[in-house]
């Protein structure tokens, strides 16, 4: 028994030994033999360096392989598939078609779905309608699918809706002696119905008489009368008491004056009855009603005084009042008549005419030493220039050569400078001199500048200033491209072969995008660009075709541009440069974004429209959410959950930067 356990620990013991030889060893794939790890990785006794496997690891279609020896180990992963993007809705006349990405290589594959019976996308229409009357009933109608023909809802029965009567027109009013008669007429089918109205006995039509009316005057009362109805002969009410007036007297008439001779008198009359009344005034001293006369008058002359009369009342022959002396008035003379004007030969002689007694006169002056009627000479003028001074030049007489004035120096003029614009420096508008150096743009390759709104709120019920991304600068104008995806749009609206010129993208860039960015102002701003859609711009390994080029105020980059501009390229899925991030506006509208992958600025990025076509001319390329393309490198045009990136050269000399 105890041999036994002996062999058995013995065993256990060379067992230990051998494994523990075994991980410190490795055997030689040439001559066989086991060589301690401490010896290295050649073997001692042939020679032969050891192999050790480098492993790359498992993809969705290859096992873990040893990329030195191709050796594999365990199994390929297989396809992660997401959920699919529908490509093509079934209805009740088209099968559908689904496109599913695989979320680790992101290898695309389509399946097709058979027809949806239930999907009626043709439209409706109504049959059998039939309108509800006020009497008889109606019908909503049956539902069909125009586009396959099926009855998709059954109507409903309308009730009959009932007379809407009127307020009623009178046709005979009711009186206090007859009955009356009104219609009343339906508004909507115009049927009529007539109603008899009892007689009213506060009617009176035939109408009202007054009797027993008496007139007030002056000096006695009056009656207004009582009123009684013509048709019934009822007493509709009693007139009541009216009270003398009393006399209106008017201002009066003057009939006799009051004079110096004799006393007044005037004559009032009521305004009412008129009735008549006098009252008398004594005379008036100061009223000399037979006129007056002037005696003694004298008129003044120019040269004599005169006298303006005393005044007489003819009636009574009192003097009134005594007259005043008139001075002389003194010649009026006109300004003159220049008969001979001096000079610098002769005097002058200048005849004047009095305007009011005919007298006239002649005065001299003496000669003029600055009057030289022969004209004026300019001698030795220089004109000033933007640097030198200049002479205005000595005057002279044309005719006797005296010299008139001397002539002053003029000042250097001095630059006219115009300001200096992004292409050319400041420049004198007089001479064309120069000086100093063209303006420094005021953006340069790398900043972000604002220009145009848009909305970027997910309402969309507000603009927002558009950031932009300074690409290029090419003498006094830039490239721009948004910072961020601001819309998200199809390249085209229809699955059909494409190209930029013929695309719905671009109609609606320069269109209802470029009016809702942009102010008339900011458009004049936008150079209108020679878009280059040649095979140059597209991806080499494509053999689709650009389209033909187009003149175009928004665009979208190539992907040749997006390479140089961006170092978009293939399968470089580290790019964060290439990526964009769509605005909660472009979100809300349905762009997609991969939370995995993020911009520079750590957001999450979406995928973005180039101009290129695809592999297919009915595809277009897109960046992805790496910056990069990779596998298929291009999307279906009618794709709609793609980021919108507009592109555009402005002009800085245009005041708007």
């Amino acid at each position: 028994m105890k041999r036994r356990a002996g062999v058995v620990l013995l065993i256990l013991a060379l067992a230990f030994v051998c494994s523990a030889y075994a991980d410190s060893s490795w055997e030689c794939e040439k001559c066989g033999r086991r060589v301690p790890v401490s010896l290295g990785n050649v073997c001692p006794f042939c020679g032969t360096q050891r192999h050790i496997h480098t492993w790359r690891p498992a993809t969705c279609t290859e096992p873990k392989t040893c990329t030195k020896c191709g050796a594999t180990e365990g199994d390929a992963l297989g396809h992660r598939w997401d959920e699919g993007a529908v490509i093509q809705e079934a209805t009740c006349q088209t099968i559908g078609a689904k496109s599913y990405t695989c979320t680790v290589c992101k290898i695309t594959r389509e399946e097709t779905s058979a027809k949806d019976p239930e999907n009626h996308v043709g439209g409706t229409e109504l049959r059998s309608r039939v309108e509800a009357t006020c009497t008889e009933d109606g019908y909503t109608g049956d539902v069909y699918c125009l586009g396959c023909g099926e009855l998709i809802s059954e109507g409903t029965e309308i009730a009959a809706t009932g007379h809407q009567w009127d307020q009623g027109t009178v046709l005979l009013e009711a009186t206090c002696r007859m009955i009356g008669a009104k219609t009343y007429t339906c508004t909507v089918c115009g049927e009529t119905r007539d109603e008899v109205v009892p007689k009213n006995p506060d009617n009176h039509t035939g109408g009202t008489e007054i009797k027993l009316r008496l007139e007030a005057t002056c000096t006695a009362d009056g009656y207004t009368g009582d009123v009684y109805c013509k048709g019934c002969g009822k007493l509709l009410s009693s007139g009541s008491a009216v009270a003398a007036f009393g006399h209106q007297w008017d201002a009066g008439t003057v009939i006799q004056e009051a004079t110096c001779r004799t006393i007044g008198v005037t004559r009032y009359t009521c305004t009412l009855c008129g009735a008549a009344r006098e009252e008398k005034s004594g005379k008036n001293p100061e009223n000399h009603s037979g006129g007056t006369e002037v005696e003694s008058r004298v008129d003044a002359t120019c040269a004599s005084d005169g006298y303006t009369g005393n005044v007489y009342c003819k009636g009574c022959g009192n003097l009134i009042s005594i007259g005043e002396t008139i001075p002389a008035l003194g010649h009026h003379w006109d300004g003159g008549t220049v008969v001979r004007a001096a000079n610098c030969r002769e005097r002058g002689v200048t005849r004047y005419f009095c305007e009011r007694c005919g007298a006239t006169r002649e005065d001299e002056s003496p000669k003029n030493p600055d009057r030289h009627e022969g004209g004026k000479e300019v001698r030795s003028r220089v004109d000033a220039t933007c640097t030198e001074s200049g002479y205005t030049g000595d005057t002279y007489c044309a005719d006797c050569g005296a010299l008139i004035s001397r002539g002053t120096a003029v000042a250097a003029l001095g630059h006219q400078w115009t300001d200096a614009t992004y292409s050319s420096p400041k420049t004198c508008s007089r001479c064309g001199a120069t000086e100093g150096k063209p303006l420094r743009l005021p953006v340069s390759v790398g900043d972000t500048i604002t220009f145009g709104r848009y909305p970027q709120a997910s309402s969309g019920t507000e603009k927002s200033p558009i950031e932009w991304m300074v690409l290029d600068m090419r003498g006094n104008r830039a490239l721009l491209l948004s910072k961020y995806g601001l819309d998200a749009k199809p390249y085209h609206t229809k699955l059909v072969s494409i190209t930029w010129e013929e695309c719905s993208l671009r109609e609606w860039l320069n269109g209802p995008f470029l009016n809702a960015a942009f102010t008339a102002d900011e458009q004049s701003g936008i150079v209108r660009t020679e878009v280059d859609n040649g095979k140059s711009q597209g991806y080499s390994g494509f053999g689709t075709k650009g389209g033909a080029d187009t003149r175009d105020l928004i665009f979208l980059l190539s992907y040749a541009e997006a390479n140089e501009y961006l170092g978009v390229g293939w399968d470089n899925t580290g790019n964060k440069k290439g990526r964009v991030a769509p605005t909660a506006y472009a979100k809300a509208a349905g762009a997609s974004v991969k939370a995995e992958n993020k911009t520079t600025e750590g957001k999450s990025a979406g995928w973005w429209w180039l101009r290129s076509p695809g592999s297919k001319q009915s595809h277009a390329i897109y960046v992805n959410t790496g910056g990069c393309i990779r596998y298929n490198r291009s999307g279906y045009v009618t794709h709609d959950s793609g980021c919108v990136r507009p592109a555009l050269w402005v002009d800085l000399d245009s005041g708007l930067f």
